[in-house]
């Protein structure tokens, strides 16, 4: 996700969970994001690629997101938490875009 967001990715080796350092141009301003657990990075990093977004859980255990991008909509019903169903959402239309360019 984080390339699809015209970001840099450095993967911190020996880490208990994989940590990922991101960054828009010069290395030493790298900013380690977590996208499936924290919203402030997705909003932060992911959100503004998007031209439209939508977040609910309907007083459901779960949450889901409808995320768009060149009036394309793609919208997943779960994810444990806001960030976990806006990350698998975003996930799905990269996926989709990726097997439109193959």
């Amino acid at each position: 996700m984080a390339e699809w967001a015209g970001l840099k990715v450095w993967v911190i080796p020996q880490t208990e969970d994989e940590v990922i350092c991101v960054y828009p141009d010069d290395p030493d301003s790298c900013s380690t994001v977590n996208f499936t657990k924290s919203l402030d990075d997705c909003f932060k990093w992911l959100v503004p690629k998007l031209k439209y977004y939508h977040m609910d859980n309907q007083d459901k255990p779960e949450h889901w997101a409808m995320v768009s991008i060149d009036g394309v909509h793609f919208r997943d019903n779960y994810g444990e938490t806001p960030a976990l169903a806006l990350c698998k959402t975003i996930e799905k239309m990269i996926d989709k875009e990726v097997k439109d360019e193959s």
